[in-house]
């Protein structure tokens, strides 16, 4: 990916049990240049308000609600399949939903979004729009109820 996009950065916002490895994995590589570890921060809107695509890599992951700040901010979303992805978050639509531990689909995502400036316009321009259609708590919860029935159903937990 840094052949492809060598101006490209990484802004990791957050803490928690992984970021003394993620230091670590920061400096055994040598992009110290390319990615930064902000820490927690309490207020991200400046993030939000800087960059050029919002990424979520989760495993796991309950309703999201970053995903929704950063699409309400513009930015479009570059997620796994978890949480509200195809609910709120539809691929090529607003964002690129890939599937969860494909690295190589979520790098090529990140790439595509860096270098199609067509595609980044169009995901852009649908990003606010997707978040006032928003659901209420009631209808969220049913088809949240349904998803996980669907995944148990296929032997997927």
């Amino acid at each position: 990916m840094r052949d492809s996009t060598p101006s490209a950065r990484l802004i990791i916002v957050g803490d928690g049990p992984e970021h003394a490895r993620l230091q670590e994995q920061v400096r055994a590589l040598g992009v110290k240049d390319s990615v930064i570890l902000e820490g927690q921060k309490k207020n991200v809107a400046d993030y939000y308000a800087m960059a050029d695509c919002y990424l979520l890599s989760s495993n796991y992951e309950g309703y999201a609600r970053t995903v929704v700040e950063a699409l309400a901010s513009g930015l479009p979303v570059i997620m796994t399949d978890v949480g509200i992805a195809g609910e709120v978050v539809q691929h090529e639509v607003n964002g690129l939903v890939v599937g969860v531990g494909d690295e190589g689909a979520f790098a090529s995502a990140m790439v595509r979004v860096c270098v199609d400036d067509g595609l980044r316009a169009r995901l852009t321009g649908n990003t606010r729009a997707s978040v006032s259609i928003l659901l209420g708590e009631e209808e969220y919860l049913a088809r949240y109820k349904h998803m996980w029935e669907s995944r148990l159903s296929y032997g997927i937990r």
